[in-house]
């Protein structure tokens, strides 16, 4: 009867996990196609610019795989190619948008910013 109480509490724990980390708004981990969408709403894109803003996307995201696996274990190694791609990525994007999209864009990028530095503030609180 423990085992099965204790298998029903790893239950109940791991799927209000996944349901946690599913209702979080975090762009971080959003698909291409998903990131394309949340900028088109925010910078009103032309089917064009949507397209290219979503190749743009893709591109980054495989060049992130290949990172994992080559940099594998080497976080500080990674987190400089990571911002490197990231800036090469907002530098791409920034090419295709006029001027007025640009700017809403560079402020999008100093929230999301700013978000994952709370995020790292909450995380490091958490450590200790």
């Amino acid at each position: 009867m423990k085992k099965l109480y204790y298998l029903l509490f790893i239950a109940f724990m791991s799927i209000s996990a996944i349901y946690c980390s599913e209702s979080q708004d975090f762009p971080g981990r959003m698909s291409p196609e998903d990131r394309t969408a949340r900028l088109n709403e925010l910078l009103d894109l032309t089917d064009e610019q949507s397209k290219k803003v979503e190749q743009i996307y893709k591109e980054s995201q495989e060049t992130i795989s290949e990172m994992r696996e080559q940099f594998q274990g080497d976080r500080s190694q990674m987190r400089k190619k990571m911002m490197e791609n990231r800036e090469e990525t907002t530098k791409k994007i920034e090419e295709i948008l006029y001027e007025d999209q640009i700017e809403l864009y560079r402020e999008y990028q100093e929230e999301r910013q700013q978000f994952r530095r709370d995020r790292r503030e909450q995380r490091q609180q958490k450590e200790q």
